[in-house]
């Protein structure tokens, strides 16, 4: 099998879905075999080895990458239908960050970030973000100028105590408990950790991080790369794991863990809660009647949950990963990561392998896209500001889109696709383009993987899965990981 073939970006997909390995196992396997059977092919010839490891190197730098092909708008697209609501006025985009990976506080301008995941408004307007190739939790201010560091020293590693000497590693998700403390997915540790109210201290709420799948008193409960987080009514707090492919539940009192959905095995299979099957299930939104949204970003779903979380439904998407816009039920996404509510009842949807927004109608019946913005590198995280603005992750910088859920309305046509980034070296969502280094002023205008998540595989991927077995040693029937490497010895990538 000729490895080189294959869009590396797939072929690592494909293997993760096949075989149920880590983005670092799967990436490290098939670099192998690519150095191997260049030297087979031509006898250890050194211009052919070289160009394989030139292939495999999109991996190991992939933070790091400055390199940008150049975009074809309709590349890897089906057609688009055109939905009502869909074109839009225009809309101008505040930029917090250079957009170039680093890390930097002080005027929002100049601010560096490296991949921006969570985002969470604090009473009084202060903006919280998860930093998480940068091992922190970061502030904007209220007024969005001013960027500073509220937790982490910047190191990757797991230590609880004052809040600037705290450890993390890939801090995810971010939501608000009652009372004012500050939840935080640390998403490789495999910890949910708590944030003080004064935020001053960093505490765990679970066992010391061991991976795994355990309910229970909440000081043994295990997760595996927990996503993300939403609170509801009463103050319970839904967890989405990637890797277990469940959703999981903390009480009110953070003392108990349960799970609510998900048997663990990475599928699509709707019906009783604990009996479905997600894959890769990442963001969450609570629809006003209860129901609870899921980004099934390996699926390239969004599902649903009950309103007594008891059944888990199909809402939109057909499983395969490109881009098609109508009838939710044959909607087609890829990779969406995050959601967000509008006040009207209608849904965004971070896709973020089609790098667009996509809104999914107040009825869940239709998806359109939004076309009139095509300067994103990335769409990874949303939150929507009581005051209508839409707050967009964009790999090392946020988006701030102002007057957002008026412009939905839409009074000006626009018939341009989103553009389609080259992603192939990072599979969970950060294009190569995402070191752009423009630092934008504020304009007027009408708003929960060194990332870092290994993206589970795509349900699409047939034909790459299909190659990626004739190469793979086997799993075993529970799908625990098999020799090749781990998450934690090789920086996963977005």
């Amino acid at each position: 099998m000729d490895w080189g073939a294959l869009g590396s970006r797939d072929a690592v997909l494909a293997i993760c879905e096949h075989f149920r390995l880590d983005f670092a196992q799967a990436e490290d396997h098939l670099l192998a075999r690519q150095l191997q059977q260049a030297e087979e092919r031509h006898h250890g010839g050194a211009g052919d080895v070289e160009e394989a490891e030139g292939w495999g190197s999109e991996f190991e730098e992939g933070l790091a990458s400055e390199d940008e092909e150049e975009d074809d708008p309709a590349e890897g697209l089906a057609a688009i239908i055109p939905m009502p609501g869909q074109d839009l006025v225009s809309v101008s985009a505040m930029v917090v960050g250079t957009g170039s990976h680093g890390f930097q506080d002080g005027a929002a301008a100049a601010a560096m970030f490296r991949y921006v995941r969570g985002m969470l408004q604090l009473p009084g307007g202060r903006l919280l973000v998860a930093d998480r190739a940068n091992h922190r939790i970061r502030m904007l201010s209220a007024d969005m100028q001013q960027v500073t560091t509220v937790a982490g020293d910047g190191e990757e590693g797991n230590r609880d105590g004052p809040a600037a000497q705290a450890r993390f590693y890939y801090p995810t998700g971010l939501a608000l408990l009652p009372g004012g403390r500050v939840l935080v997915t640390d998403r490789n540790n495999h910890l949910i950790r708590v944030l003080s109210a004064d935020l001053q201290q960093v505490s765990t709420v679970n066992s010391d991080g061991e991976e795994g799948h355990q309910d229970g008193a909440a000081a043994q409960a295990q997760f595996r790369y927990p996503y993300g987080l939403a609170v509801l009514p009463g103050g319970r707090v839904l967890v989405t794991e990637e890797d277990n492919n469940r959703v999981r539940m903390l009480s009110a009192d953070l003392q108990q863990v349960s799970t609510v959905a998900g048997d663990g095995k990475c599928g699509h299979r709707d019906g009783a809660a604990m009996q479905a099957q997600l894959n890769f299930p990442t963001g969450l939104a609570l629809l006003p009647d209860g129901r609870v949204l899921v980004a099934d970003s390996g699926n390239n779903r969004v599902r649903m949950l009950s309103a007594d979380l008891q059944q888990v439904s199909t809402v939109a998407g057909d499983g395969q990963y490109e881009h098609r816009d109508g009838a939710a039920a044959q909607a087609q996404f890829d990779g969406p990561s995050d959601l967000a509510l509008l006040p009207d009842g209608r849904v965004v949807i971070a896709d973020e392998g089609s790098v667009c927004l996509r809104v999914l109608s107040a009825d869940l019946q239709q998806v359109s896209t939004l076309t009139n913005f095509d300067e994103l590198d990335s769409v990874t995280a949303l939150r929507l500001l009581p005051d209508g603005r839409l707050l967009v992750g964009d790999n090392h910088r946020i988006r701030v889109l102002e007057g957002f859920p008026a412009a939905l309305l839409g009074t000006k046509p626009s018939h341009k696709p989103p553009k389609k980034k080259n992603k192939r070296a990072l599979a969970g969502g950060a294009s190569s383009s995402s070191s752009s280094s423009s630092s934008s002023s504020s304009s007027s205008g009408g708003g929960g993987s060194s990332g870092l998540v290994p993206k589970r595989s795509r349900s699409g991927a047939s034909s790459s899965s299909a190659a990626a077995a004739e190469a793979m040693p086997s799993s075993d029937s529970d799908g625990e990981e098999q020799p090749g490497g781990s998450a934690a010895a090789a920086e996963p990538l977005v």
